[in-house]
């Protein structure tokens, strides 16, 4: 299977079941819906973070790393109590705030993928700085209601890019 093809894959299962997700009012059902969009997530960006490393792209590799790190983070981090699940989602935001920046800093996507990009990077900086501060802050409050929303157009960018260019076999 081509990488290209198979981060698509990835990255359009985080997107799809992490809104979905955002969608059911029951904790159980969020839980393995945010699992599953984590796991889809880590996978695209783990596979993007080798291809762009190996293009000597390091920053935007390094950039998705991050990423695929933060995401590792956070899925593990949905069956902790809630304190620490509370830390470790604000850390996450944080680890999205510098990958989003690190990505979008190449012109290897779109004009109007890093600008969406850069927007859902600040409420991410702003909330996750705001937990470490001693304010509380949760998923479901509006900052990063907002951030992942901006994310998740920035993932579909992503998406197209890849699925438009040339691909190569893994």
């Amino acid at each position: 299977m081509k990488l290209n093809i198979l981060a698509s894959i990835g990255l359009a299962i985080g997107v799809i079941f992490g809104m979905a997700g955002q969608a059911f009012s029951d904790p159980i059902t969020q839980v393995c819906l945010f699992n599953l969009s984590g796991v889809g997530l880590t996978m695209g960006v783990a596979l993007l973070a080798v291809k762009y490393i190996i293009r000597k792209e390091e920053f935007v590799g390094t950039g998705f790393l991050l990423f695929a790190i933060a995401e590792g983070c956070l899925t593990e981090a949905n069956g902790a109590d809630e304190t620490s699940a509370a830390s470790a989602f604000a850390a996450c935001l944080l680890f999205y705030f510098v990958a989003l920046c690190l990505i979008n800093s190449s012109k290897l996507f779109p004009i109007w993928v890093r600008v969406v990009g850069f927007c859902a990077s600040i409420p991410f900086a702003i909330a996750g700085t705001k937990y470490f501060l001693g304010y509380g802050i949760g998923p479901e409050e509006t900052l990063p209601g907002i951030g992942y929303g901006l994310l998740s157009l920035t993932i579909i960018g992503w998406i197209i890019v890849l699925l438009r260019e040339k691909s190569v076999a893994v």
